[in-house]
């Protein structure tokens, strides 16, 4: 919170804060011979009352009020801390971004926000998330929800130079494909399709490397789509073949040089595959290596292209 407030905060427009005993400890803290540091705590503890909401600062200058931290105990109570709130974040000129997360049993909160100018931003099955653009002197800079969806094809070949591939259940023409799905949250490429392909065939692997990744729009639920082939091995070979009936119908080893040619599979499928034989003839793959996250401090994962050999 910035500390150089406007006095008319401090000194005025009290009835914000709705507290006699708040309004007497920022006069105290205004004219006392108190630093900036000792103000600044001063309207810290003005807002950890109950009378505006708390929520979490980030780094942006926005707050985020999870309905499950600062409960009320009524819509009313909840309106006029809504109010207050609003109140004391416009006049003070610090807040950019509001965000409200709203669970479920406490859905009665959605209409009053709404009247409130907050719009919703995006929703999971256990609560809503709305949000409000307080500045009125610069650009919404609140970004979009997720808009593009990621998934993986597991490009899985073995010693015997044969290629994993499956049959889906469901279908608009049935082909021969790679085995794949979307990467669940908090999930890495090589970790989705290593998953992927177990799931559907039951066949353990291992990563190797990146070999393409194709990028569509307009795709499902409107959303833009990536897809990337990921090289996998399979840690045993020989292994038994378990499909899963209830996403695919047929699954097997098929060579590779009759997957180039079958006429039940797609051309992107077989333009993955070529790409993958280029790649390992030149010993160019997209491998992948852990470092920590510079900013928050957690693992991330980096892909880049190597080369063992010359061309």
């Amino acid at each position: 919170m910035h500390l150089q407030l406007p006095v008319r905060l401090l000194l005025g427009n009290l009835e914000t804060l709705q507290s006699h005993r708040t309004a007497h400890l920022i006069r105290k803290a205004f004219f006392s011979s108190t630093t900036r540091l000792n103000l600044f705590c001063t309207l810290r503890m003005a807002q950890n009352t109950s009378i505006i909401f708390q929520g979490q600062l980030d780094r942006y200058n926005g707050i985020t009020i999870d309905s499950t931290k600062e409960i009320c105990q009524s819509t009313e109570s909840f309106t006029e801390k809504l109010k207050a709130s609003l109140n004391f974040w416009i006049e003070q000129r610090e807040i950019r971004g509001v965000w409200f997360q709203v669970a479920l049993k406490n859905a009665d909160w959605v209409p009053i926000l709404a009247q409130h100018e907050f719009c919703f931003h995006h929703a999971k099955p256990e609560a809503v998330t709305m949000c409000r653009w307080l500045p009125k002197n610069e650009p919404c800079n609140i970004p979009s929800y997720a808009h593009t969806m990621v998934g993986v094809g597991g490009l899985v070949v073995d010693s015997k130079n044969r290629l994993l591939v499956v049959k889906e259940r469901f279908w608009q023409t049935p082909s021969w494909k790679l085995p794949g799905g979307f990467l669940e949250s908090g999930e890495d490429m090589g970790s989705a399709a290593i998953r992927e392909v177990f799931e559907e065939t039951g066949i353990l692997t291992e990563f190797n490397s990146i070999v393409a990744l194709r990028h569509h729009h307009a795709s499902q639920f409107g959303c833009s789509d990536i897809y990337i082939i990921v090289h996998l091995s399979p840690m045993v070979e020989d292994q038994p073949i378990q499909q899963c009936n209830q996403e695919i119908t047929e699954c097997c080893w098929m060579k590779i040089e009759e997957f180039l040619v079958h006429p039940e599979a797609h051309d992107h499928n077989r333009f993955f595959v070529r790409k993958y034989l280029e790649n390992a003839k030149r010993g160019t793959a997209m491998t992948a290596s852990k470092s920590k996250h510079p900013i928050f401090k957690n693992t991330q994962t980096i892909y880049t292209i190597n080369c063992e050999s010359s061309v």
